[in-house]
This record gives structure tokens, C-alpha cells and sequence, in this order.
């Protein structure tokens, strides 16, 4: 079963960012990329885009922005594709020891 809290917890590390950060309102870029990163993960695994953003406490419609997002800087932005590889292998890694 996939855990959520731990795929939060691997994208915030990644990004080095505190869990109560990435659930509040801060829009610094390791915050958000926090949030991209949770949401390409748990999409990834196959939860549904609206459960993903209801589950950092955002609103429905958030979810377009989010996936809009996480395309566009998937294909432009160097960071960003380093620290999703990064989080990709360390929740691989966490998946197996489980």
C-alpha cells in the first residue's frame, strides 16, 4: 500500500524543506518544489491527481496547476529534474526496505 505521509516526507527531504512548511502556505521555490515533487510521486503511483492536493491541504483546482507545473519544469528546469530523480530513488529505496 502507498503511504502518502512517507512520499511527503521523502519529497521534503529531497528538497530540504520541513513537512509543516510544504503543508502551509510558504511559496519559497524549495517549498514548492517540495509540493511538485510529492505530486509527481504519488500521481506516479497511481493515486488520483485531486486525492494528492486534498491530502497537503490544498484545493481541488490546484491539481491542473500542479500537473501543469511539474511538466513544464520536468522539461526546463536542471534543479528540478535532479531532485526529482533524487526522490524517485530514495522512496524506491525506502519501498524495498519495507
Amino acid at each position: 500500500m502507498i503511504n502518502l505521509d512517507t512520499i511527503l516526507q521523502v519529497a521534503c527531504s529531497v528538497t530540504r524543506c520541513s513537512v509543516l512548511q510544504a503543508l502551509g502556505l510558504n511559496r519559497q521555490r524549495k517549498c514548492m518544489f517540495a509540493r511538485f515533487i510529492f505530486f509527481a510521486l504519488a500521481t506516479e503511483k497511481g493515486i488520483r491527481d485531486y486525492v494528492v492536493v486534498w491530502h497537503i491541504r490544498r484545493e481541488r483546482s490546484t491539481a491542473y496547476y500542479y500537473k501543469k507545473q511539474v511538466e513544464d519544469l520536468s522539461q526546463f528546469d536542471k534543479e528540478f529534474n535532479v531532485l526529482l530523480f533524487k526522490a524517485r530513488e530514495k522512496y524506491a529505496r525506502l519501498s524495498e526496505s519495507v
